[in-house]
């Protein structure tokens, strides 16, 4: 029998399904960031420049914190840890993609 409880059904179209949407379009886009600073060798040209070195990238006179190519690796580190997150699967636990793709309406 289909649960018509209006509480559920609220919580599921205003909460789940639109968090969902959001994991879905961060893990797609995580992804595509760490195949280009991959495929663009963005950490050898960091290395080449200094990890410690603060990137000129106006942010020293427009406001915005400033990063550093250590700050970027870091970044890397975190959206790299994501993905593997959610592609990653074990006994216990379904395939995190498939929990959030199944709910999720909008998408990327």
């Amino acid at each position: 029998m289909p649960n018509t409880n209006a509480q559920v059904v609220l919580f599921a179209n205003t909460k789940i399904r639109p968090v969902c949407d959001d994991l879905y379009q961060v893990y797609y886009k995580a992804k595509s960031i760490v195949q280009d600073y991959n495929s663009g060798g963005i950490g050898s040209l960091i290395n080449d420049a200094g990890a410690a070195e603060i990137l000129s990238d106006g942010s020293a006179t427009d406001g915005r914190t400033q990063i550093t190519g250590g700050d970027i690796y870091n970044v890397i580190t975190a959206l790299s840890q994501f993905v593997a997150y959610v592609e990653g699967t074990s006994v216990s636990t379904a395939d995190r993609r498939e929990v959030i793709t199944k709910p999720h309406v909008n998408g990327i």
